[in-house]
């Protein structure tokens, strides 16, 4: 299996092997057919919502450094699944905003 360690890639990076790029489309039609059905867009703003993607970390003095280090780990799983979002149709963020209030209606 190939792991997607690089979420941050750096100018100058050797492109990515062609292994790599079909699991990358295969990741972006999985995410296509998430954004295809009420649930599936939940389960993604699921998953931003864990991964603490719109909240920020206010570590004071006494702030436990393991939990700001596990929040950021959280945050790295995050990004790299908003990246996913962009990288299989840059418009699927504003649409798991703009659906929301729709796909809550549908179920109740």
């Amino acid at each position: 299996m190939i792991h997607d360690d690089d979420v941050f890639q750096y100018a100058g990076q050797a492109p990515a092997a062609p292994a790599r790029e079909r699991w990358r489309a295969g990741l972006c039609r999985a995410v296509d057919g998430l954004m295809a059905s009420a649930h599936g867009r939940d389960l993604l703003r699921w998953l931003l919502q864990a991964g603490l993607c719109f909240s920020a970390a206010s570590p004071g003095p006494a702030a436990d450094a393991g939990r700001i280090y596990w929040e950021e780990g959280r945050r790295h799983v995050g990004v790299a699944v908003l990246r996913l979002l962009q990288e299989a149709d840059p418009s699927h963020l504003p649409r798991l905003f703009l659906t929301r209030k729709e796909d809550d209606d549908a179920r109740n």
